[in-house]
């Protein structure tokens, strides 16, 4: 095999199983779904590309979360690239414990999965490759490697590539060793974000993003790494967004107008198939005011949204007072300014109360 002629895919943190915190269980199963189809599209690359290497740096799936299922569905996926060498390093969310299913599972044989949490190495002939690695194997982080294997190492005439979880600062990768000739690649992963250290020590990121921290576009990694330097790729694979959005109320006189904002606001983002948090802000309309509505009617055409109310109320709360000193509105504004609340948790407080109040469903006199 030729420097530089192994081509590989590179992944790390797809976190099969999980779901979103605090969304119904429709849009949990529905994520989750959207993960197994991008590990799918994750082998279909492979095998369109003629992979030699799926490399994969940690947290697969999520422990918590697993079934037997979902494993034959990994499973199944590896089997449909039998020419592609599967190299798994478990990470902190798959963590190699004696009862793992990367342990207790019969895998096909193009799958190689690290076991111990000190540095171990596979061999592959066919590439004239060493794949050096390690697995988290419980809760704590392994500890610093010794890498001197790789130093030391009698295979100077052979391609050597790191898969583990982790940065290369937590790893305690010695610069010496990302300086070696014949070291190709260094495979990490955790980051949930692409992150390149070097042309050759980089992490790909979550192929699919996960919850409303992860922002922007997210892929896997694709090239062929030898050499000087590898040269890999960012390929975009995720089937969905997250945005975080902020929308104004000003202006809107009823909640049929909020909702028309947020819709106008959404419309570019591809709404029927991605996940937005929108913000309301400014002030808002007079009289009942309920999220619930709101997020209600945004559902009918968008597939999730999350509301978060930072909206001022339009109530002058020093007229109201006055108009109102002998009344509940009164004495409830007069119990609100004597509160050691923070600020904005005042205007919350006043904003609900008032619209209660004086929207009928409590006397205000």
């Amino acid at each position: 095999m030729d420097m530089g002629r192994i081509t590989v895919v590179h992944t790390a943190d797809l976190h099969l199983g999980s779901a979103i915190r605090g969304a119904p269980p429709s849009i949990g199963g529905q994520r989750r779904k959207d993960l197994m189809q991008t590990m799918a599209g994750i082998a279909e690359t492979c095998r369109q590309q003629q992979a030699d290497l799926l490399l994969i740096s940690g947290d697969l799936w999520d422990e918590q979360y697993l079934t037997r299922p979902l494993v034959d569905f990994v499973a199944d996926q590896f089997r449909r690239i039998p020419a592609t060498s599967i190299v798994i390093a478990p990470g902190q969310a798959d963590p190699n414990h004696p009862d793992s299913f990367y342990r207790e599972y019969p895998w096909p044989t193009n799958v190689h999965i690290f076991h111990e949490e000190e540095l171990a190495s596979i061999w592959f002939p066919h590439l004239n490759a060493r794949i050096y690695g390690l697995a988290w194997t419980g809760e704590e982080a392994p500890g610093i490697p010794d890498w001197n294997q790789i130093v030391n190492s009698p295979d100077s005439g052979c391609q050597v590539l790191i898969v583990a979880y982790g940065t290369p600062e937590n790893l305690g990768i010695p610069r010496r060793v990302l300086e070696m000739e014949n070291v190709a690649y260094v495979a990490l992963g955790g980051a949930h974000k692409h992150v390149a250290w070097s042309r050759k020590v980089l992490d790909p990121g979550c192929p699919e993003p996960l919850g409303f921290s992860d922002q922007g576009t997210y892929g896997v990694l694709l090239g062929k790494v030898g050499g000087p330097a590898a040269s890999l790729e960012f390929l975009p694979c995720n089937s969905r967004q997250f945005h975080l959005v902020e929308v104004s109320t000003n202006g809107c006189m009823d909640l049929q107008a909020v909702v028309a904002a947020v819709r106008q606001k959404l419309d570019p983002l591809s709404p029927k198939k991605n996940l937005f948090q929108v913000t309301l802000t400014g002030t808002r309309p007079q009289g009942e005011w309920q999220l619930g509505t709101i997020a209600d009617a945004l559902s009918e055409d968008i597939f999730y949204v999350r509301l978060t109310d930072q909206t001022d109320t339009s109530y002058d709360a020093a007229a109201l007072a006055a108009e109102h000193s002998r009344g509940v509105v009164g004495r409830y504004i007069a119990a609100l300014k004597g509160t050691e609340a923070e600020e904005n948790i005042r205007k919350r407080a006043l904003a609900f109360g008032l619209d209660a109040l004086l929207s009928g469903r409590v006397d205000p006199c």
